[in-house]
């Protein structure tokens, strides 16, 4: 996917860009997604990005310290992510067991239906709860992760420290969390407005980590916004941008969403045929919990 520099495109400008999106949101009535809506613009993000594949490349390259055989994924969604780790985990490893956790309900019950699938000698669980409520078992997982979760969570140094606790000896954490780069300061912004609080990303991580034994590695991807910058209406140009700000963006005005799309066209690049990428990076963060 080679993409064509675009020597117009500066930090004055996407600055000025950003600057327009924020009077907006500021100016407008920002409304959370419904638990639907939050899967169906969720399925039509990862579908635009690279990032999962990358994530399950990662996951495939990985030399684990303890076979990933019991696995616990915080924040699990629909399960489309989840179905393809386990299934590669489980050809390499024999993965036996799998745990998700999700407050979605609708998410849930997808999930639920997708690891049905998996085969015979293999146990799936799906709760629908905050991480923070859910009942799991002290030192009974191999591998825990969380993908693009975190953000959602209030107390993210509590919950940090749970997921460990929730480790066997040797086994591993890995928290996948973006870094807070260009495309992300539209999702910073709109979750200010709806939470009233500021949101971490990775780098705001690093220091709650180094007390653990842990290191960090960069995973570039891109994201396909396209239909954001095509003519006319488009069904997932508008599933696009609810996932991209987190926010209905059906409910803003025209003058809005020209400004998101400015501040698109400015942080992005074209490819070779005419397509629009943004930058769409996630950092790999891996705990260790030290044998007893």
């Amino acid at each position: 996917m080679p993409i064509q520099d675009e020597s117009s495109v500066g930090d004055a400008r996407e600055s000025a860009a950003l600057n327009k999106v924020e009077a907006c949101l500021r100016g407008a009535s920002v409304m959370p997604l419904s638990d639907v809506r939050f899967l169906e613009s969720h399925d039509c993000f990862e579908g635009a990005s690279t990032q999962r594949a990358q994530i399950l490349t990662w996951f495939a390259d990985r030399t684990y310290r303890r076979p990933p055989l019991d696995l616990l994924s915080i924040g699990s969604g629909g399960g489309n992510l989840d179905l393809s780790v386990v299934q590669s985990l489980r050809e390499t490893h024999g993965t036996r067991r799998y745990t998700g956790v999700d407050p979605n309900p609708v998410e849930c019950d997808r999930c639920r239906d997708l690891m049905k699938g998996v085969g015979p000698g293999f146990e799936a669980m799906v709760l629908a709860a905050s991480f923070d409520d859910a009942e799991l078992p002290s030192a009974a997982h191999d591998l825990v992760y969380a993908v693009q979760t975190l953000y959602y969570l209030g107390d993210v140094p509590a919950a940090l420290a749970r997921a460990v606790e929730l480790l066997r000896p040797q086994g591993e954490l890995v928290v996948f969390q973006a870094p807070r780069g260009k495309l992300n300061r539209l999702s910073a912004l709109s979750w200010e407005l709806l939470l009233h609080r500021s949101i971490d990303f990775s780098e705001d991580l690093l220091p709650l980590l180094k007390p653990y034994d842990s290191d960090v590695s960069r995973i570039e991807a891109w994201l396909d916004v396209t239909p954001c910058l095509g003519e006319g209406s488009d069904v997932g140009a508008i599933e696009l941008r609810d996932f991209i700000l987190q926010v209905d963006s059906s409910r803003l005005d025209a003058m809005c969403v020209v400004a998101i799309d400015e501040y698109l066209t400015a942080i992005g690049r074209r490819d070779e045929q005419g397509r629009w990428w943004v930058p769409h990076p996630v950092d790999a963060h891996v705990v260790r919990r030290v044998a007893a």
